[in-house]
C-alpha cells in the first residue's frame, strides 16, 4: 500500500461511538467500494502505525457494529467491504457538504511507535544523581574529634539514620570529648574504643561515665597547702 494519508468523509468522521482509527479503517473500506479492502493486517498496521493484532480488534469492532462485512476471513484473500446502514449510507456520503483528510502526521494522539519508544526511554531512564550519604556539617565535626576513625561509610549511614538535631549533635560531640579522657578509651592505646557506627547506633553518648577514683584526686592540694599558696600570692 502506497497511501500516505486517509481521506475521511465528514459523515464518517462525525460518527459517534467510534475511535479515530476505526473511522480511518471504515473510510478505507468505503474508498475501495465494491472491490473491497484487500490489504493484510501488516499493511494496514503500517499505515495506521499500530500493531497488526490491533487491526484485527478494530475490524471485529466495526463488524460487530454493522459498519463492515468481512469475507474469506481466515484466508489470505480476505476482503473487507463497506456496509451501509442507518447511521451511514453511500447516498449520505456522496451528498456530504464537506470532507476532510486525516493525515497520520497530524494526529494529536500517541502512536504505537511513540508508546513503544516511551516505554524504552522509561527503562533506560538515567539514574538519579547520587547524593552524599551524609551532608550534615555536624558529622564532619564528629568524625574529626572521634578517636577511632574507621569504617567512615558505616558511620555516615548511622549518622544519616539518626538524623540528629543540632542540639543532639552538640550533645554527642560533648560526650565524645568527655569519653576520650576515660580510662576505658585511653588504655591499651584505645583498644576498647567502639567503632563510630557502633557508637552512634548504640547511642553510646548516653553511657554513664565512671566515678573518678580516689587516686585520681591525689594531685589536688590539701587545704593547708592551698592556704599557704594563697598567702604567698598575696604577699
Amino acid at each position: 500500500m502506497t497511501l500516505d494519508h486517509i481521506y475521511c468523509p465528514a459523515t464518517i468522521l462525525k460518527l459517534p461511538g467510534l475511535n479515530l482509527r476505526e473511522k480511518m479503517l471504515l473510510s478505507l473500506a468505503f474508498k475501495f467500494g465494491e472491490n473491497g479492502l484487500r490489504e493484510s493486517n501488516s499493511e494496514l498496521a503500517g499505515l495506521l502505525d499500530i500493531r497488526p493484532s490491533r487491526v484485527s480488534e478494530l475490524l471485529r469492532g466495526l463488524e460487530h457494529k454493522g459498519y463492515v462485512e468481512i469475507k474469506n476471513r481466515q484466508s489470505r484473500h480476505r476482503v473487507i467491504y463497506f456496509r451501509p446502514n442507518s447511521k451511514v449510507s453511500t447516498e449520505l456520503l456522496s451528498t456530504g457538504t464537506e470532507s476532510k483528510e486525516v493525515l497520520l502526521s497530524d494526529l494529536d494522539v500517541p502512536t504505537f511507535d511513540q508508546n513503544r519508544n516511551k516505554r524504552k526511554k522509561e527503562k533506560k531512564r538515567a539514574p538519579k544523581a547520587t547524593k552524599p550519604m551524609c551532608d550534615d556539617v555536624n558529622f564532619d565535626r564528629f568524625w574529626a574529634v572521634y578517636p577511632n576513625r574507621v569504617a567512615k561509610k558505616d558511620a555516615e549511614k548511622a549518622w544519616a539514620k539518626l538524623k540528629p538535631s543540632p542540639e543532639l549533635g552538640e550533645t554527642i560531640l560533648a560526650a565524645v570529648e568527655r569519653q576520650k579522657l576515660t580510662e576505658q578509651w585511653t588504655k591499651n592505646n584505645g583498644q576498647y574504643i567502639p567503632k563510630p557506627s557502633t557508637y552512634l547506633n548504640g547511642e553510646r553518648w548516653k553511657d554513664e561515665l565512671p566515678e573518678p577514683q580516689r587516686g585520681d584526686l591525689d594531685w589536688l592540694p590539701t587545704e593547708d597547702e592551698a592556704e599557704a599558696f594563697m598567702q604567698e600570692v598575696e604577699a
